[in-house]
């Protein structure tokens, strides 16, 4: 099995920053939290890919029934 260098590189940096917070999952959670406020500048939106309709049920299409 080949060892991929990015995802080793992101695996690294991952096990770094749990190791500062002595791998306590809320504390972890809360650095992204304050990380990602301070760096709102750089956080993207972008709009839902739903389309408006999705929640409405759809009219069965005559043409696909079963004809027996």
């Amino acid at each position: 099995m080949n060892i991929d260098s990015i995802v080793e590189e992101i695996r690294k940096g991952r096990r770094e920053h749990a190791a500062k917070f002595n791998y306590d999952l809320k504390a972890i959670c809360n650095d992204f939290r304050k990380r990602e406020s301070e760096l709102q500048d750089r956080v993207v939106s972008l709009p839902s890919k739903r389309k408006k309709n999705a929640g409405k049920k759809r009219k069965a299409n005559p043409s696909l029934q079963r004809m027996d």
